[in-house]
């Protein structure tokens, strides 16, 4: 996860967070695509000629909208999710686990998205998933228990075809067309030529921009290697709760170009892609940060994530009571007012996500408006 950072004075920085693999996108409204043209096959045209001739008729905007993949809230569409399929070209969705808990549930919520979509576009949407196996496994107690792809990389040719067989059967029964299964070995990409990193050196040539890296960092080569290609801190995760001693000696070595990311759910810290709550306070954890050297916090409130409910700001006020860190907020931004209360109470900086993507704050505006604090 990479956050590109506008520096708004000596006061707030405002953050767009996304994922650098994923690229970046803009959102145009949409009108629905080729009302009444049959695409089923039942007008004598091949599937490839009814394709073309649907392509054909789409403007630009709406041809992105056919890439793009977008994650939603809930275990059901929601005003904002129904919103974004409808009213902007978003041709596919990706589940999470916030979004399954039982298969006949599941199944319903992809023929809800189905009919969003299709009403908006014209055109079935892929529904996606991450079910590869081992550690990245979506409905736990549902899904069959699938290996890592490690481990069967071991085994028969067969025994893979078998694994991927039934979990596509399970999957296809839910509604799910799109499994994204893995196709880079990370293990072995560590040398310089990987994506990512080609990326964030290409990202910092651009200039104008902070750049904060995160995910994965487990060891000090890899927190050089980010800093040599002009990234301007990196950001430790569940790393600081597991290894805290190594967090410490990266902090009293580099200084404020290490940042700690603390989520937390329901006041306690939570690792591992939020899977793993702990027992230790969010807040408690952070002072033992700020007492071992660390010089900024990330903090996220996971249950304000992406809502558009308001932010945690009495979470950012006891945080903001620990001498020597810099606080960023994060998590359910979804005014300007809130922006304008983070600043007064001299939170450094606010990652904004959602609120952008559905206009309910103005990026412009906010730059504007805190450029000059």
């Amino acid at each position: 996860m990479h956050k590109l950072y506008k520096q708004i004075g000596g006061g707030l920085l405002l953050a767009l967070a996304g994922l650098v693999v994923a690229g970046c996108s803009f959102c145009f409204p949409l009108k629905t695509v080729a009302q009444g043209e049959n695409i089923d096959g039942k007008n004598g045209l091949t599937l490839e000629t009814q394709a073309e001739k649907l392509v054909s008729r789409m403007s630009d905007s709406q041809k992105i909208g056919q890439l793009l993949m977008i994650g939603i809230q809930g275990t059901a569409l929601d005003q904002d999710s129904r919103y974004m399929l409808s009213e902007f070209p978003n041709g596919n969705v990706i589940l999470f686990d916030r979004n399954m808990k039982t298969p006949e549930q599941v199944q319903q919520l992809t023929a809800e998205i189905q009919n969003q979509v299709k009403a908006a576009t014209g055109v079935p949407a892929f529904i996606g998933v991450d079910q590869e196996g081992g550690q990245v496994r979506r409905m736990e107690t549902y899904m069959p228990d699938m290996p890592a792809a490690a481990v069967l990389g071991k085994q028969s040719p067969d025994v893979t075809y078998r694994w991927a067989v039934e979990t596509g059967k399970s999957l296809r029964q839910m509604g799910i067309n799109v499994n994204f299964a893995p196709v880079v070995d990370l293990d072995g990409a560590k040398d310089d030529t990987t994506a990512n990193m080609q990326t964030i050196a290409a990202i910092a040539k651009l200039g104008g921009l902070k750049i904060e890296v995160g995910g994965g960092i487990r060891d000090e080569a890899r927190i050089q290697r980010y800093l040599d290609l002009g990234a301007d801190r990196c950001i430790l995760g569940t790393v600081a709760v597991k290894n805290f001693d190594f967090t410490a000696e990266m902090a009293q070595k580099y200084g404020a170009q290490i940042a700690v990311g603390v989520d937390m759910k329901d006041g306690a810290v939570a690792v591992n892609g939020w899977k793993e709550v702990t027992p230790e306070p969010g807040v408690a954890f952070c002072r033992r940060c700020a007492n071992a050297g660390v010089k900024a916090i990330i903090a996220t409130d996971i249950s304000r994530d992406g809502t558009m409910q308001g932010t945690n700001m009495a979470l950012y006020r006891e945080l903001l009571t620990i001498p020597g860190i810099e606080v960023t907020a994060s998590g359910g931004i979804a005014a300007m007012a809130e922006l304008a209360e983070l600043s007064a109470m001299h939170c450094h900086a606010a990652i904004l996500g959602k609120s952008i993507y559905t206009g309910a704050i103005d990026l412009a505006e906010a730059v504007r408006l805190y450029e000059s604090k």
